[in-house]
């Protein structure tokens, strides 16, 4: 036993020496590793650059014909390697994109995260056409195969796009260059409508019935009844109404195109109903950027209201929980009446627990209600935040609301299995963890699991879950598995085994969090 005291406490002593040269190195890295995410709009492609805020700030943008470089001023930084449909490449401490026909850019800086948004315009012809191709309509959104395959026989996709190469013109004058084509399309969407059996007189009679849970309009009470937006839908766009509640977002798209805003008051309806229909065919960039047209252009209140609360549900979906959580401050600040007032809090609280703001989210949550999903989602954060007594307390009630929600929830169901295991239910909890053999949580029960078998005496059972883990794609679940992997071979007397994992850890994840737990465990 004196030798092993003795054998770690030189180990330790290696290990202090050499932390703050090994964690400068390795986070230096860490902390310089530039991401590129690419987007493609209507009129534009969006190049989102995004990094360090000490780097991001320093860039400099510069356009000359196909090329677009920007500079990082003595500055060397890391590219992630991403498949992107822009050509891209590194250049020292600059990153080039190439792309043909380049008109102009326009260049946003933003922050939380910090990063550099460059919205390319490109044309196909210097010609009077020049306009018509900034009008086109977006490929990826408006028609996908299995549309096509719903459309009339025999209708071509250009055909479907010429009402859009005419956004700016003077309805006569479409007419009149396009007579024959505009015949064309009012049928196809009279043949959309005729498929989806939409007409006034059904939509008057008809009630909304509840969406589910992935459908954009649960942002609003599911029970609100369709003659409640009847003072802001105008007459024209009633029709394309009941396409978006009615799930039709390819139909919507589709049509849309034809049903141009006539007024001030129809600018926020169009693109409130592009934005939602976006959103329901998963083009959350296009949502995104229509929403917030509809938020500036609404002077209603309810459709302002929905056009924000669905852009910050749109950001949640994204991962943008920094600009969900904006969102959702400023609809709790600007309607603080609203009949939906508690799912902002809810939404609130959800995005401040995906940030790590446990605490805070604990807060909002208790604003929210009393619905299962809300004191689950509570009862979630409260065991992140190892409140644990709290947390069983919750999931006790909870389950008296709604005893079949872990089923549909990973999340939970994992955690219920954690509150088991850190509150000394070790053989309840087992059996629990034990049913996760799928999922994003699977490396995780995969911990768990090996806890509890340490706990119990097994080490070689734990040894073997914690091994498992330690491959994990996720990076904190693999940090973990290797420390726990140390630790227990430590238990069973692998010195040099134990020592190998923790060099592994000090070596390549330096900068992680349980690394001060590395050194205290030698």
């Amino acid at each position: 036993m004196i030798n092993i005291r003795l054998y770690l406490t030189i180990v330790l002593s290696f290990l202090t020496v050499t932390t703050a040269v090994a964690s400068a190195a390795t986070q230096g890295e860490a902390d310089s590793t530039i991401d590129i995410r690419f987007g493609r709009h209507s009129e534009y492609e969006r190049v989102v650059v995004e990094g360090p805020h000490d780097i991001i700030t320093k860039g400099k943008v510069k356009h000359d014909g196909n090329i677009v470089k920007v500079t990082f001023e003595d500055i060397d930084f890391l590219l992630k390697e991403r498949t992107l449909p822009i050509k891209h490449s590194k250049n020292k401490n600059s990153i080039i994109f190439e792309q043909e026909n380049i008109n102009s850019i326009k260049l946003r800086t933003l922050s939380d995260p910090s990063r550099l948004v460059i919205d390319f315009y490109t044309v196909k012809e210097k010609t009077a056409q020049k306009r018509v191709a900034k009008a086109k309509p977006e490929k990826s959104t408006v028609r996908t195969p299995k549309e096509n395959e719903q459309q009339a026989a025999g209708t071509k996709q250009s055909e479907i796009r010429k009402p859009e190469v005419a956004r700016r013109e003077p309805v006569k004058v479409e007419k009149k260059k396009n007579e024959v084509d505009k015949k064309q399309e009012k049928k196809l969407a009279e043949n959309v409508m005729k498929k989806e059996k939409v007409t006034k007189t059904s939509m008057e009679k008809a009630e909304v019935k509840p969406v589910a849970e992935s459908e954009p309009h649960n942002m609003q009470v599911s029970h609100e009844k369709k003659n409640d937006q009847s003072d802001f839908v105008p007459e024209h766009y009633k029709k394309l109404w009941t396409l978006l509640e009615t799930g039709n977002y390819y139909g919507l798209l589709t049509a849309l195109p034809e049903y141009k805003p006539e007024d001030a008051r129809s600018i926020a309806v169009y693109h409130y109903m592009h934005g939602a229909a976006s959103y329901g065919a998963k083009n959350y960039l296009d949502a995104i950027d229509h929403l917030r047209l509809a938020y500036i252009y609404s002077t209603h209140p309810t459709l302002k209201e929905k056009a924000l609360s669905l852009r910050a549900k749109t950001y949640m979906s994204t991962g943008l929980y920094q600009e969900a959580r904006a969102d959702y401050m400023m609809l709790i600040e600007t309607f603080p009446s609203s009949k939906n007032i508690r799912k902002h809090h809810l939404g609130l609280a959800d995005s401040l627990s995906k940030l790590g703001e446990y605490r805070k989210a604990v807060k909002e949550y208790e604003k929210a209600g009393d619905d299962a999903i809300v004191l689950y989602s509570m009862a979630n954060a409260l065991q992140r935040h190892e409140r644990v007594k709290q947390a069983h307390a919750l999931y006790k009630k909870a389950k008296l609301a709604d005893e079949t929600y872990p089923a549909k929830s990973h999340e939970t169901y994992y955690l219920i299995g954690e509150n088991m295991r850190m509150s000394g239910e070790l053989k309840k909890a087992k059996e629990h963890i034990s049913r996760i053999i799928s999922g994003p949580y699977r490396d995780s029960a995969n911990i768990s699991l090996g806890l509890i078998s340490l706990k119990q005496g097994n080490v070689r059972e734990a040894i073997n879950k914690f091994l498992i883990a330690s491959t994990s794609k996720d990076r904190k679940v693999s940090i973990s598995g290797l420390f726990n992997l140390a630790l227990a071979n430590l238990k069973n007397g692998n010195i040099e085994v134990a020592t190998e994992y923790l060099e592994t850890l000090r070596h390549d994840y330096v900068d992680s969090y349980i690394y001060k737990d590395t050194i205290l465990a030698l």
